[in-house]
C-alpha cells in the first residue's frame, strides 16, 4: 500500500512540475538571450522531444549549436529543420550565415538565392538580398553583389 501512495505521489509531483514544449521553448529561448547556449541547447532539445514539428524549436537550436561552434551539428540541425520546413526561408538565410561563417561562399549563395525566391515578405527579402551580396563579394564576384 505504501509503494502505491509513493507511486501516486510521484506521479502527481511529475504532472505539476511538467513543462509545455512551448513553455520548455520560452526557457531556453531565455537562456540564449543571456547568452547561455549550453542550457539552451539542453532545454531546447527537450522541447523538440516533445513537439518535433515547430519551426521555431529547430531553428534555436542550431543557432545555439552555431554559438557554441559546433558549426557542423548547426549545419545537420539546419539541414533537418529544412528537409521538414522547405518552405521558410529564414532557415535558408541562417544556414547562409552559417556557410559565410565557415567560408563556403558558393553554399552561401544558393542558400540566400533560395531565401529570395521563397521570401514572403521585403524585409526577409532584404536579409537575403543582402546577405547574398556579401557572399558574392567574398568570391569576388563584384558583378554579381551589385546585382
Amino acid at each position: 500500500m505504501r509503494n502505491i501512495l509513493l507511486a501516486v505521489f510521484i506521479t502527481v509531483i511529475n504532472l505539476t512540475f511538467a513543462q509545455t514544449a512551448d513553455e520548455l521553448y520560452e526557457k531556453a529561448n531565455s537562456s540564449f538571450e543571456n547568452e547561455d547556449y549550453k542550457a539552451a541547447l539542453k532545454t531546447v532539445d527537450k522541447a523538440i522531444e516533445l513537439d518535433s514539428l515547430n519551426v521555431d524549436f529547430y531553428n534555436l537550436k542550431a543557432l545555439s549549436l552555431y554559438k557554441l561552434e559546433k558549426f557542423q551539428e548547426s549545419y545537420d540541425t539546419y539541414n533537418k529543420a529544412i528537409s521538414i520546413f522547405p518552405e521558410k526561408p529564414y532557415l535558408y538565410i541562417s544556414r547562409g550565415n552559417l556557410f559565410l561563417t565557415i567560408q563556403k561562399y558558393d553554399y552561401a549563395i544558393l542558400d540566400f538565392t533560395k531565401a529570395m525566391g521563397l521570401a514572403e515578405n521585403d524585409s526577409t527579402k532584404c536579409f537575403a538580398v543582402t546577405n547574398r551580396a556579401a557572399a558574392k563579394l567574398s568570391v569576388r564576384d563584384f558583378e554579381g553583389a551589385y546585382e
